[in-house]
């Protein structure tokens, strides 16, 4: 399948993937989680090359090798999140618990 993805699009998602990511980090770790803030850093990373980007780059075609990386990417990223989900579910049941108690 030949993917259609401008430079442009690829940068705007993966810094909504790595702002996602470090949310995620963020519920297992805390607020001193060093994952979520290299993800929040390279999220900002992403927007300073979105926002100094020339047009006539921005609109480039993206390879079809950094597609596959941003889907694989992107399937990392929702992993973390539901597993983050499960640790905030079982989190909440076990202050259920220790609230009945």
């Amino acid at each position: 399948m030949k993917n259609q993805m401008t430079k442009y699009a690829y940068y705007f998602e993966m810094a909504n993937l790595c702002n996602d990511l470090a949310k995620a980090y963020l519920e297992f770790d805390g607020e001193k989680s060093v994952d979520a803030d290299i993800y929040f850093h390279a999220k900002e990373g992403f927007e300073h090359k979105i926002r100094y980007m020339s047009v006539d780059e921005s609109s480039r075609p993206l390879s079809e090798e950094r597609y596959k990386r941003l889907e694989d990417f992107r399937w990392f990223v929702r992993n973390k999140q539901e597993a983050a989900k499960r640790h905030r579910e079982q989190a909440n049941e076990k202050d259920a618990d220790s609230a009945g108690a």
